[in-house]
């Protein structure tokens, strides 16, 4: 994976990425703040490596949140696996899966035995994961 193009815009409220695997590409698009209930969510870093192509960290209600973005894998604080997909990205844990099945706004991300987080509004929908899972 490696990253072709990277908009982060505060003032605009914008973020966008697009990542290139062998077999699809993945943009990655949502803002830059937003909340969720009562949470704040920003992400008030991003930076591309060529250990790690990718990283983006998040603020949620003042805690600091990590997505590590590897050629063949995002990980969240290098403690939870997400796998590429063209649509997005893929969890396979199964206490995640279990807790978004019982929540009505996570459910519908289920696909059998995963946890599907969309390409477009990719960080609400992880950040909606982390508050209600982990």
């Amino acid at each position: 994976m490696r990253v072709v193009n990277l908009v982060f815009n505060r003032i605009g409220n914008s973020f966008s990425a697009l990542l290139d695997y062998p077999d699809f590409q993945i943009q990655i698009i949502d803002e830059v703040k937003f909340c969720i209930d009562n949470h704040c969510v920003e992400i008030s870093g991003v930076s591309v490596d060529t250990n790690i192509p990718l990283t983006v960290e998040l603020t949620i209600n003042d805690r600091k949140t990590v997505v590590f973005f590897y050629k063949d894998r995002a990980d969240i604080n290098n403690h939870l696996k997400l796998v590429p997909l063209d649509e997005g990205f893929v969890i396979k844990d199964d206490r995640i899966i279990f807790t978004a099945g019982m929540d009505r706004e996570l459910s519908g991300y289920l696909r059998r035995d995963s946890l599907i987080i969309p390409s477009e509004n990719f960080f609400k929908v992880l950040s909606q994961i982390m508050i209600k899972t982990i």
